[in-house]
């Protein structure tokens, strides 16, 4: 945690007792007189100190901040190497002792946290190196090639040593931003029960992780169809488009990018504008322009499945940026397939949530809404009704000896007739308006801004599709019965949805008092 030591901490504090050790002891064997161990004696009185408060700087919040890790690299290549020039006269394998010590230092400097930081440590670390090459060519006269070839070995090994450093430090970076990636999109998806906001949510977050990308999409694969059809697409950074009711597009499996991403069930990338469009020559060419129409062309692609682990690959998640070539590598399609799977958890969420919440406002039987939902639906159109003014038909309706049929044909034969009731009143109704069951054979129809004339039209309507479905069933055609309604409107037949309700409930009573004395004074 920060501003408390870490075990690197210690490794590093351990490590600069032992440089100081080597160092020391090299010292020691040299045979210094002693007016240069003198002056030895006071930098390394002054460094020793200075080093231990680094150390405990070090294990500090403070103390981790850029500024302080560079000036810490530059104070202790300033004494080594006054310590070490000191000396140079005395001292034989100089270079290979410097070399070693610098290596160190840079090393040392890994921690910092950008490219930028660690060139400028290793920048200190070289120039004070420099100055000790310098001070035993002016004191020993020696031969400069020498020096040079010092150098030069030094020198590469301080670069392998940088290469080495920003290669994990870039991996390092990778890792965190594959989590930072997959913790916005989780934190983004969150809870989300809607399809819509589960895709936007997603595709805002790849935005944001990939800034070049200027195209997504998520694709969902519709078994009963066998294709693939878009639920979003954003055609710009932020900027998310519900395609599902647009039907912009649709693909099979194994055509184009999507296609093949979601075959292979592994994620795949495109770096080239030619890649992306080979992989396109496999569409429809009526679907190949839809895109290219969408996106003006694609330089670069990636995408990945959306996989579950109990039903595989549900869909394919696509990036594309129209701007620029080899957005994606293969180490970034990590991220893109964890994405990828928080839109799975996502999405498959989203659907268990919707299921549920049909089951408990649907009729098993029929599909239509049931009880619960048509009491809330009345309430809500009689209250729009109110605030706009307008009116509002209730429709109730039964079948006509429905007992009878369950009695002679079966309690079977009874739910197809019902069925059949409900899949005539789904044909019929416009989309706004609604079909549900009440209970039994009894059927509600709520028709906003309908008056009496348009209402009775409606009833005529079912009546006649019912018949037909009823007749075309070879199973059901031998049963008769219809249906009966009785229309309540408001504000004439009642100011509230339960007044409405019992006011088309009694209509629907009268109504079949009518047919009952027609018939009883028929011959």
């Amino acid at each position: 945690m920060r501003g408390t030591w870490e075990r690197r901490d210690w490794f590093n504090g351990a490590a600069g007792l032992l440089i100081g050790a080597a160092v020391l002891l090299r010292l020691y064997t040299a045979n210094l007189p002693a007016a240069t161990w003198r002056v030895e004696a006071v930098l390394i009185g002054i460094g020793v100190p200075l080093g231990v408060a680094a150390f405990v700087a070090g294990g500090t919040a403070w103390g981790r901040r850029a500024v302080v890790q560079l000036a810490i690299v530059g104070v202790s290549t300033a004494f080594t190497v006054a310590v070490l020039a000191v000396a140079a006269s005395h001292i034989d394998n100089l270079a290979p002792l410097s070399s070693l010590v610098a290596i160190a230092f840079f090393l040392n400097a890994a921690r910092l946290r950008t490219q930028r930081q660690l060139f400028l440590a290793g920048g200190i670390v070289a120039a004070g190196v420099s100055v000790l090459w310098l001070q035993l060519v002016l004191l020993l006269h020696r031969d400069p090639m020498g020096v040079l070839v010092w150098a030069a070995l030094i020198t590469g090994i301080a670069m392998f040593t940088a290469g080495a450093v920003i290669t994990t430090t870039d991996r390092l970076r990778r890792q965190a931003r594959r989590t930072d990636a997959i913790a916005i999109a989780a934190q983004r998806v969150g809870l989300s029960t809607d399809l819509s906001e589960v895709a936007a949510a997603v595709l805002n977050a790849s935005s944001e992780v990939f800034p070049a990308t200027d195209f997504g999409g998520l694709l969902i694969y519709d078994r009963d169809r066998e294709k693939l059809v878009p639920l979003a697409m954003s055609m710009q950074a932020g900027v998310v488009a519900e395609a599902r009711s647009q039907a912009i597009f649709e693909m099979s499996p194994g055509e184009g990018v999507a296609g093949k991403v979601f075959l292979a069930a592994e994620p795949r990338c495109w770096g080239t504008p030619e890649e992306v469009a080979s992989e396109h020559e496999s569409m429809k060419t009526a679907t190949r322009d839809q895109i290219l129409a969408l996106t003006g062309g694609m330089r670069s692609v990636a995408a990945a499945p959306l996989k579950l682990p109990d039903r595989g690959v549900i869909g394919v998640l696509t990036l594309g940026s129209t701007s620029r070539e080899r957005v994606w590598s293969q180490e970034d399609l990590v991220i893109v397939q964890g994405l990828a799977e928080q839109a799975a958890l996502g999405v498959e969420r989203a659907r268990m949530y919707q299921e549920q919440r049909a089951q408990a406002l649907t009729d098993p039987l029929t599909g239509l809404a049931n009880y619960r939902q048509l009491k809330t639906v009345v309430s809500q159109e009689v209250a729009r009704a109110r605030r706009g003014e307008t009116r509002l038909a209730v429709v109730f309706c039964d079948l006509d000896g429905f007992k009878r049929v369950n009695d002679l044909h079966g309690h079977h034969a009874g739910d197809g007739v019902l069925r059949l009731l409900a899949r005539s009143m789904s044909e019929v109704l416009r989309a706004e308006d609604l079909a549900a069951r009440y209970g039994g054979d009894e059927f509600v129809c709520i028709l906003p801004g309908a008056d009496r004339p348009q209402a009775e039209q409606v009833t005529e309507r079912i009546g006649r599709r019912f018949v037909e479905l009823l007749s075309a069933d070879p199973d059901l055609r031998r049963i008769h019965t219809f249906p009966t309604a009785g229309t309540a409107l408001y504000p004439e037949e009642g100011t509230s949805a339960e007044e409405v309700l019992a006011a088309a409930d009694a209509a629907l009573i009268k109504a079949k008092q009518a047919i009952a004395a027609r018939q009883a004074a028929s011959p």
